[in-house]
């Protein structure tokens, strides 16, 4: 499945079998790659084809198949919006945002994915799916029980267990194009596409399997004359996400960027690369300069996005929790903000609600007993604040059900009256303090 030189990216393409691959939606996929080639119809076709192949969709049996007419489209001189591609890709690599945090395969990380896509292959499904729930219902950790959620919804569709195991196949058909997609940021041509050098950091930075050779060639990257700081952000950024710990060299290089204006989208992202490469043991300053923007409503101009077209508030929050108790704190104050900005309309705050819950009572399936009608008064600083944050959620919010099942999994009152009456938000005849 590996890309090959061609007259045409697509040069190809009849040649599979889309309908049997993703029967719901294949025989579109010819046609929407086409529409790819065309400015008017780049981005429905972008649009329609992450529907049809983003995992755990049923047609995400014919990602790894697309995967290099993708990258072929990408990296093609007339493509006309190569952003659409890329962001489509970025999806496709990332998978399913909020999972896990950091959600990118290390080496180990890698072998343990696919010894667990192996075994998915070597057992019945039921057996495999008996195996996710148990692991949904006894998570120590909301990302793990969101992970599980994913496999159940792969293995509950016809050919479940392809459609898991396609998952990898298809990060590792990109990641055998990594050399071609290195292309768009150092080739003259190719990176002058609109947004397409910081959309390819972004990418590459999933990739750290090929931090040896993908390091260097972007911190080459620098003051050079065609990148801005936008996109040299996303150089910063991909950095992190690829230098593991033991990198000092690349420690030392984006220390010396979050030392910066703190509105610099460079500091931003270095502060961002700096927190997954050391986690904890990352400088004190990077939690100064990620608090503020945790809470800012639009981000998009400073922080480059590791998942393309999506809210970067839940991203950002799991990324300040592997500081430790600084990031925890963090997430603590900006979650009024957060709740409050909660669009009942077009958002679902649950995982939002289920990582701050977690956060302070532990995770999901250690919680048993209906809090008290008198508790919150015992409970600690950290239970009140972020008890006190879900207050400013919208009203309309508090008729989602995922709310109302989120609440009620920590034994918390699940309607709005009750819970504003439980922690003093109003007193018992409904009236502000």
């Amino acid at each position: 499945m590996a890309s090959q030189p061609s007259t045409h990216p697509l040069s190809g393409i009849v040649d599979v079998d889309w309908r049997e691959l993703a029967p719901d939606g294949g025989p579109a996929i010819p046609g929407l790659l086409r529409g790819l080639c065309s400015a008017e119809s780049s981005v429905e076709s972008a649009l329609r084809l992450g529907e049809i192949l983003n995992y755990p969709q049923p047609g995400h049996r014919a990602a790894p198949w697309a995967v290099p007419f993708l990258v072929r489209l990408a990296c093609h001189p007339e493509t006309p919006q190569p952003y659409d591609v890329l962001s489509l890709l970025h999806e496709l690599a990332a998978g399913v945002p909020g999972d896990r945090v950091p959600r990118f395969p290390g080496p180990e990380d890698l072998a343990e994915w696919r010894s667990e896509v192996a075994w998915v292959g070597s057992v019945s499904v039921d057996e495999a799916r008996n195996h996710f729930q148990k692991v949904l219902d006894t998570a120590d950790t909301e990302q793990q029980r969101r992970r599980a959620g994913t496999q159940l919804a792969a293995l509950d569709q016809p050919a479940g267990a392809e459609i898991l195991a396609a998952e990898l196949a298809t990060y590792e058909a990109l990641s055998g194009e990594v050399s071609h997609l290195l292309e768009l940021v150092t080739d003259s041509q190719l990176r002058s596409g609109e947004f397409v050098p910081q959309e390819t950091a972004n990418l590459l930075a999933l990739f750290p399997e090929h931090a040896e050779t993908l390091i260097p060639a972007l911190r080459a990257l620098e003051g050079a004359t065609f990148v801005d700081d936008e996109e040299f952000a996303s150089v910063l950024y991909a950095v992190g996400m690829l230098a593991g710990p033991q990198d000092t060299d690349s420690t030392a290089y984006l220390e010396r960027f979050v030392d910066g204006e703190e509105d610099d989208p460079r500091t931003v992202a270095a502060a961002v690369g700096l927190v997954h490469q050391l986690g904890e043991a990352a400088p004190q300053r990077v939690g100064t300069v990620l608090g503020p923007w945790l809470s800012t409503p639009d981000l998009a101009e400073v922080f480059p996005s590791p998942f393309a077209d999506v809210d970067d508030h839940g991203y950002l929050a799991l990324t300040a929790r592997l500081l430790g108790e600084q990031g925890r704190w963090i997430c603590i104050d900006a979650y009024p903000t957060l709740f409050a900005g909660v669009d009942p309309e077009t958002d679902d705050p649950s995982p939002l609600l289920a990582d701050a819950f977690e956060l302070v009572f532990g995770p999901r399936s250690k919680q048993q007993d209906t809090a008290q009608p008198d508790a919150f008064d015992s409970y600690s600083q950290d239970r009140q604040e972020v008890l006190w944050a879900v207050t400013e959620l919208p009203a309309a919010a508090w008729e989602l059900p995922e709310v109302a099942e989120t609440l009620a999994a920590w034994g918390l009152p699940d309607r709005r009256a009750e819970f504003l009456a439980f922690t003093g938000a109003v007193d018992a005849d409904g009236d502000g303090d």
